[in-house]
């Protein structure tokens, strides 16, 4: 029996045309959900407007400084903006906190919201990225002249070798101080006990942490101004701010303050004068020993009127013999040939051991050079000694233990600080803005606020209330 053929229109034929019209649940709930939805969005939208919440229109959560700026975009998104899309401007930035530039001479200016991007959570907007740094440093150019600084960095991993260890760079101070000698074991300490002197008996922070091993008795603190400098230099306005106590403790533990007399040398090197005598004189100007001087050898010949016919009573050192020059003389004589006397053996050499003194001018008295102890190595850059007091001064300081001229910079190695801040998981942070700042604030003008209390806690009402630090910091 032979088939017939089976074409297209015949089994065309076989297909219900109308099946569209039949009532299809599918079909149904598609149609009822492609209409509500767009309806529930534009009531969403109309609700948040009538009550002015922002939220439809946020792209995420603001930083933690600004968050009670989260229901209130006009503070920073101003008139002038054309959309919650177009970037903040940098008037809306300055009207609160002022950003100085870097340099007079920089080419380039970025908008602040080029490196602080917020909408990204609760994030610290000083973490900046590098590329921020490196549109920049990968090419440094300036408007006048040369740069001054190395002109490629392109990431920590490559930054080149800090400034004090280039070249034939000194340490600036004039105190003669030879590290190797005072680190050796055994060495002789206050009365005549063997000590091993550490790091941390001379070098601590500007906050007093407890009495001092070879100070003076009952010396606890230390003065050291390059903390409030330091701290006017990164949050302060010109001369007229004062830092905070907070601000100030802060700075004072970044770095390490100037060793002293009073708190490091006395008890070991005491400026005795005459045996006479159980003081020394004090650690002060020429001019002040001087004074120290007549007065104490005043009161000792009023008191022990035949002193005249003695000879001084220098101390004595080891091996040498002692000179006896006496001969008659009067108060006034007397006194001025023991004042000459010890003066002799303190400019010669007591205070020559660690000073240098330059006698000119016909003065009689020296004129001692400046101690100049560094206190910040890196002045543009940040740095705190709290924040690695974990790890032992030796660790990062390899080369005072050999260290035998004050010439000598002890400076760790940039190639140090790359060991642990590095660009891995278990790595400490090695971005850019680590240690450095992008604003330099000395330059930081005043602002007048422009937010009363009553817009600020207003606009706060309906920001999400945030979990604690704590919590925080265990996610």
């Amino acid at each position: 029996m032979a088939r017939r053929p089976r074409t297209a229109k015949k089994l065309a034929q076989r297909i219900e045309l109308s099946y569209f019209q039949r009532p299809q649940p599918l079909r149904r709930w598609r149609f009822i959900l492609s209409v509500a939805f767009p309806a529930l969005a534009l009531l969403w939208l109309a609700v948040a407007g009538l009550s002015k919440n922002r939220t439809p229109y946020s792209m995420g959560a603001v930083s933690a400084p600004h968050a009670l700026f989260g229901q209130k975009c006009s503070a920073c998104h101003v008139a002038d903006t054309v959309s919650f899309r177009h970037p903040v401007t940098d008037q809306a930035c300055l009207a609160c906190h002022d950003g100085p530039i870097h340099h007079a001479d920089q080419e380039f200016t970025p908008s602040c919201s080029s490196c602080h991007v917020e909408h990204q959570g609760r994030i610290r907007l000083t973490a900046v990225r590098d590329v921020s740094c490196t549109q920049c440093h990968a090419n440094l150019s300036t408007r006048f002249g040369a740069p001054h600084f190395v002109r490629t960095v392109l990431s920590f991993a490559r930054h080149p070798e800090f400034a004090p260890l280039r070249a034939d760079f000194k340490d600036p101070g004039t105190i003669k101080f030879n590290h190797s000698v005072h680190l050796v074991a055994g060495l002789i300490g206050p009365g005549g006990r063997h000590v091993q002197i550490a790091c941390d008996d001379c070098h601590r922070p500007g906050t007093p942490r407890g009495s001092w091993p070879y100070g003076a008795p009952g010396v606890e603190n230390i003065t050291f101004s390059g903390g409030a400098q330091y701290a006017s230099q990164q949050v302060a306005t010109p001369s007229s701010f004062h830092p905070t106590t907070a601000m100030q403790e802060r700075a004072e533990l970044a770095y390490m303050a100037p060793p002293t007399y009073a708190n490091t040398c006395f008890s070991c090197h005491a400026l005795q004068f005459d045996a006479r005598f159980p003081d020394s004189v004090p650690h002060d100007k020429p001019e002040i020993v001087h004074a120290f001087l007549v007065e104490n050898f005043q009161k000792y010949i009023a008191a022990h009127p035949g002193a005249v016919r003695e000879p001084a009573a220098l101390p004595r050192l080891p091996g040498q013999p002692v000179v006896q020059n006496v001969h008659a003389v009067t108060r006034e004589e007397w006194i001025t040939e023991q004042v000459a006397t010890a003066e002799d053996l303190l400019w010669r050499k007591t205070c020559a051991e660690c000073h240098a003194l330059n006698f000119s001018g016909g003065n009689s008295l020296p004129a001692i050079a400046p101690s100049r102890i560094a206190t910040h190595w890196l002045p543009h850059a940040n740095f705190s000694h709290d924040a690695h007091r974990m790890v032992t001064c030796v660790s990062c300081h390899a080369s005072v233990a050999s260290s035998q001229l004050t010439s000598e910079v002890n400076l760790p190695s940039v190639r140090v600080c790359q060991e642990c801040h590095a660009a891995r998981a278990s790595a400490a942070p090695a971005g850019c803005f680590e240690c450095h700042t992008y604003h330099d604030w000395s330059q930081e003008k005043v602002y007048p606020g422009k937010f009363s209390l009553r817009d600020l806690l207003k606009s706060s009402r309906n920001v999400v209330a945030q979990p604690p630090v704590a919590e925080l910091i265990r996610r």
